[in-house]
């Protein structure tokens, strides 16, 4: 979408949208080199949903990554041209770096039934969620940001269907839902 101003120059055209694709995986979106420095690139994938970010650049792009991981809830796996690739997690956590001179190529499995959730409201049905899965499911707190990761090792739940069950909301809609009551609170 953001081309430089020198790619501009010698006459590449911005793009307008950031489409996300629907895969056998789930739902995956782009993002090319520039794009990382504009927060409406990220913004427009996750608004669809989108849960993997390919990231494809002439530069590694670093913390940026793992802010918009961090920050959106999504996956997050980077191709450089000096062969340095890197697979962050929906928590900002990096889980593969690659090198330009020995692993170039970074190769993780992604376990795409995780979801972010705020630990407020939500910590509370830890309990009766490992009595009743455990090894099944997996929770990853991240201290000191307060949410935590839920994620399925099981096909006989996912956490969908652990959302349901135990009236979890997830980070995203505990957020919309707080800017409801704000704008309530302030009669808008």
């Amino acid at each position: 979408m953001f081309p430089t101003d020198y790619e501009m120059r010698e006459g590449i055209k911005p793009g307008t949208t950031t489409p996300v694709f629907n895969t056998p995986f789930g739902r995956i979106g782009m993002a090319i080199c520039f794009d990382l420095n504009f927060s409406e690139v990220i913004e427009g994938l996750a608004a669809q949903d989108v849960e993997l970010v390919f990231f494809l650049s002439a530069y590694e792009g670093g913390r940026q990554l793992q802010r918009w991981a961090l920050d959106y809830g999504v996956y997050v796996v980077s191709a450089h041209r000096g062969g340095v690739g890197i697979i962050v997690d929906k928590t900002g956590h990096v889980l593969q770096k690659g090198d330009g001179n020995y692993h170039p190529v970074v190769i993780r499995d992604l376990n795409m039934d995780r979801y972010i959730f705020h630990l407020d409201n939500n910590h509370r049905q830890f309990p009766a969620m490992i009595a009743k899965y455990g090894s099944a499911i997996h929770i990853d707190v991240c201290r000191p940001e307060a949410f935590f990761a839920l994620e399925s090792r099981s096909t006989e739940v996912s956490v969908a269907d652990l959302i349901r069950e135990f009236g979890l909301e997830t980070f995203k809609e505990y957020m919309q839902r707080s800017r409801r009551l704000r704008k309530a609170a302030l009669g808008e």
